[in-house]
């Protein structure tokens, strides 16, 4: 009786059916891969101008403002957009004879997946009506001692010029009322959030060696039970020195009669430099109000006086001769 002895089997047979079995399995995974994700995208516009984006997908993806700005924007999930920043320039003209001689502002944003539109659609915005910016005091500072801090706001008929050179460069028909519209359209959408002050005028801050020799006297409608006038350099030094003010059961510093209050300034911080005035109001429920009223310099050396030919006196701290060619020369080009 025979026996069998093993049966060799050949390695380039092996080899050929782990191919064949590994292909099948790669053939079976490719026909079994789920479809790529839909991507979807929704857009909305608040009564802000706050463009909100609605996505499925965490993906990056590019957002087109149609003639809001050539800028391209990437957002992605629910990111929000805020439009005002780019309504400026001729976004704004546009925006502003949109609103007047169409009665209506569209947007047509359009959102891209890598180079494909998913979405497009038509949105309306808005122009947004800022509150008044008025003072709440009427204030003025009664002598030269120191340099008016006044609101900085927009002038509104600055924009006409610029109204009527885009009407022109767009061939648009100039219709006056509608000029004047717009004119109210953008000096709106142009005034601050917040009021901002600025120095009334830079050339004109008078210079001190000592801050306590100025005599603060100012002309407000600010109702309080306690004033004091403080000197700083930083806004928020003041929180501190009403701490302190508290602390002392808020003694009197100043006097008012009608509107005028005088009296000694607080010095928070003493530095060489450009130095602010704040009028500050305490009431005995130590509620508090506080407004800007000017500014001065404060330097250790005592400013040169000098007198120039027309009569006109200007204070002088460093090099003299430079400065008077400096001024003789723009004289001499404004008048010419």
């Amino acid at each position: 009786m025979k026996i069998a002895g093993k049966i060799k089997i050949p390695f380039t047979y092996v080899m050929r059916s782990i191919i064949f079995i590994m292909g099948v399995l790669l053939l079976f995974s490719c026909g079994n891969k789920p479809e790529d994700k839909k991507i979807i995208v929704s857009l909305s516009i608040n009564e802000n101008n706050l463009l909100r984006v609605y996505c499925n997908d965490t993906s990056y993806l590019r957002l087109s403002l149609d003639w809001l700005s050539n800028e391209q924007v990437y957002v992605k999930d629910s990111d929000v957009v805020n439009l005002n920043k780019y309504i400026k320039g001729t976004a704004l003209l546009y925006f502003a004879y949109k609103h007047v001689h169409d009665g209506v502002v569209k947007l047509k944003p359009k959102v891209y997946y890598k180079d494909s539109l998913i979405c497009d659609t038509v949105l309306q915005m808005k122009v947004i009506e800022k509150q008044s910016l008025k003072t709440t005091w009427d204030i003025s500072v009664c002598n030269n001692s120191i340099e008016p801090f006044v609101v900085n706001k927009p002038v509104r008929n600055n924009s006409l010029p610029n109204i009527r050179e885009w009407l022109y460069d767009n061939k648009l028909p100039p219709n006056p009322a509608e000029i004047e519209q717009m004119a109210d359209i953008i000096y709106n959408m142009k005034m601050p959030n917040k009021l901002l002050y600025k120095i009334r005028n830079s050339s004109h801050i008078p210079t001190y060696t000592n801050a306590n020799d100025i005599p603060i006297s100012v002309s407000c409608n600010m109702i309080a039970d306690n004033y004091y006038f403080v000197i700083t350099t930083n806004k928020n030094e003041i929180y501190a020195i009403i701490k302190e003010l508290i602390k002392q059961d808020l003694p009197k510093y100043c006097t008012k009669a009608g509107h005028i209050i005088k009296g000694k300034a607080i010095l928070a911080t003493q530095k060489i430099g450009v130095m602010s005035v704040f009028l500050l109001g305490i009431n005995s429920d130590w509620t508090e109000q506080i407004v800007p009223v000017g500014v001065f310099i404060l330097d250790d050396i005592r400013p040169q006086l000098y007198k120039y030919q027309n009569g006109v006196t200007i204070l002088l701290r460093k090099n003299p001769e430079s400065f008077i060619e400096k001024l003789e020369r723009n004289l001499k080009s404004n008048i010419s």
